[in-house]
């Protein structure tokens, strides 16, 4: 059963996950925002512009599953536009990975570059 509660997610879809049923209507991929990846789960027609490594917004539920059932997609519509929620938190994710990269380089006694 799929919870009554509707969330939005968004990050870029990532790389290798995107899996097209036969159907050509089914979808299933992961969407990762660099710090953490969430399975989705989508059925309809997708964008042109829908592809791994590309920005993405999914407004669904959460199954029992783990799975995300995303009932409206947005990919985004341009090279120069991607949602400002999505681009605030790969910033972040960068940001953080950084400082982790840089702080175990100094642990192991490498130069950070």
């Amino acid at each position: 059963m799929i919870s009554d509660a509707v969330f939005r997610i968004g990050g870029l879809v990532a790389e290798d996950s995107l899996q097209r049923q036969e159907d050509g209507l089914r979808v299933r991929f992961d969407v990762t925002d660099n710090a953490a990846v969430v399975p989705v789960s989508y059925t309809g027609i997708l964008s042109d512009l829908f592809g791994e490594g590309q920005g993405v917004v999914t407004k669904g539920r959460i199954g029992e599953d783990g799975m995300f059932y995303a009932d409206e997609m947005l990919a985004k519509h341009d090279e120069s536009y991607m949602p400002p929620e999505v681009a605030d938190t790969l910033r972040n994710a960068h940001v953080e990975g950084v400082a982790e990269l840089a702080a175990q380089q100094l642990k192991s006694g490498g130069v950070a570059q």
